[in-house]
């Protein structure tokens, strides 16, 4: 199935819960969405970020960094 994502929507959703749960929102695993990141450059919470942020913690979040693809900010 293709589907068009918007960069900034999927960061704000990835850094808002953890990637399974974004994943099943799309109806696929979270393998498929950490490559759908990699692809449109949208950085991903590290191993343990959600652990550290339940217990009290903060994490970093990285700005989302400029896309070096011509095409608009959707892919397909």
């Amino acid at each position: 199935m293709l589907q068009d994502y918007d960069r900034k929507v999927l960061y704000k959703q990835v850094w808002s819960e953890p990637a399974l749960s974004v994943a099943k929102g799309y109806g696929y695993s979270s393998v498929w969405l950490g490559k759908v990141c990699r692809l449109l450059n949208v950085p991903v919470p590290p191993r343990g970020y959600w652990t550290r942020v339940q217990s009290g913690g903060k994490g970093r979040k990285p700005p989302l960094p400029v896309l070096r693809m011509k095409p608009e900010s959707t892919v397909t």
